[in-house]
């Protein structure tokens, strides 16, 4: 163990050049909780978000929830000596927002809630994580005809099957959308 342990610690200590810009990319591919990304004594620039580009706003830390990949930029301008780059995981308190490239919120949601949408660049996703006694705004492109699907999951509780069916009809009369009646 305590080989492993030093073994890990020889990996982790990665040499940059003053200067530079990197590229990280934190997925948080846990299965409970969120996580807390930061690197001390430099800002990230946020560019990615699953896949599609953002907004590119600079922050301290970042929380990466669930099944969520974020690509920053961090530029090593800072005096050259050790720096730790900290994980840790988040705790969501009623009132606080913790998530700052989606319309999350804690409470009920409302339809004055509707004006702080983003319209303009929203992320495109697959996974949102919804924390207890809160709400999320789900922008979709219900592209064909058919029959869509919409999971909720939580581990603990996933045998009880949270499924939302949503029917797209098409105007169009057609045995490939099921439409000829």
């Amino acid at each position: 163990m305590a080989r492993m342990v030093r073994e890990m610690e020889r990996c982790a200590h990665v040499h940059y050049d003053p200067g530079k810009t990197y590229r990280y990319r934190f997925c948080n591919v846990g299965m409970k909780n969120s996580i807390n990304v930061r690197i001390q004594g430099h800002t990230m620039k946020l560019v990615e978000i699953e896949g599609s580009h953002t907004v590119q706003n600079v922050y301290d830390s970042l929380d990466v929830h669930l099944g969520q990949c974020y690509s920053v930029l961090v530029t090593t301008d800072q005096t050259p000596k050790d720096y730790y780059l900290v994980a840790s995981t988040t705790v969501h308190k009623d009132g606080v927002d913790l998530h700052r490239h989606h319309p999350i919120e804690p409470g009920r949601w409302t339809p004055e809630k509707r004006k702080n949408y983003n319209l303009i660049d929203a992320v495109s996703r697959h996974t949102i994580h919804v924390y207890p006694k809160s709400w999320a705004a789900i922008m979709t492109t219900l592209d064909n005809a058919g029959m869509w699907n919409l999971r909720a999951l939580v581990l603990e509780r996933q045998y009880l099957g949270q499924q939302l069916y949503i029917s797209v009809l098409s105007p169009e009369r057609s045995f490939a959308t099921n439409t000829t009646c």
